[in-house]
């Protein structure tokens, strides 16, 4: 990937017949992306192309841009968090850690939930397929609402209010980079079933 990172942010409004998972109460979707993203055979399907290998630069940014989208949401109302991550990790406090074979052997013994802030849930799912899903409501009854899911460095956000300007959230977002407009298949982003990326770059964890 050139220097810089992310170059420039997309977004498109998305409209029936794609559905988001949860999203029914909310008149206005929209989804947003960087570019590049990693290449990966749905969002080709969906009609985008700009691929490249993620760097330092491009994962700095894009936790940055999901910690601003978080917070612009947040602005809305408090949120809550109504489908998290599972991420798992070694526990080194079982018995098997603790034995000498254990240190001889990769490490594949008895595993532990860890509850993840908000952020770093967003960062696993859009960069790993084998994660479950992030959906968060902002304000209750909710004025907006997020999900990332399927291994997609995208993020799917609606509000429940009807005719909705989306361009000053995007530009606040979006901190001086270059937004985008694109019309994609959306159907293909959608479809957790037909997910084929070609790697993360984001650390594989084990489930029990």
């Amino acid at each position: 990937m050139p220097a810089g990172g992310i170059h420039r942010i997309h977004w498109g409004t998305v409209t029936p017949p794609a559905r988001v998972r949860g999203f029914d109460q909310c008149a206005t979707v929209i989804a947003v992306w960087p570019s590049p993203v990693n290449a990966d055979a749905c969002f080709a399907s969906a009609g985008f192309h700009e691929f490249d290998d993620p760097d330092d630069d491009w994962e700095t940014q894009w936790k940055e841009l999901i910690t601003r989208t978080l917070q612009e949401l947040e602005r809305l109302g408090t949120p809550v968090v109504k489908q998290e991550a599972e991420h798992y990790e070694d526990d080194p406090t079982a018995p098997f850690h603790r034995s000498a074979l254990a240190r001889l052997l990769p490490r594949t013994g008895p595993l532990r939930q860890v509850h993840l802030p908000l952020v770093d849930q967003i960062l696993a799912v859009t960069g790993i397929y084998d994660h479950t899903e992030v959906l968060v409501e902002f304000g209750s009854p909710p004025a907006a609402l997020l999900r990332a899911d399927s291994g997609h460095a995208i993020l799917w956000i609606g509000w429940t209010a009807p005719n909705l300007d989306a361009n000053p959230f995007l530009a606040r977002i979006a901190a001086g980079h270059e937004v985008a407009p694109a019309t994609l298949d959306w159907s293909q982003l959608l479809r957790r079933s037909s997910h084929t990326n070609r790697e993360s770059y984001w650390p594989r964890t084990r489930r029990p």
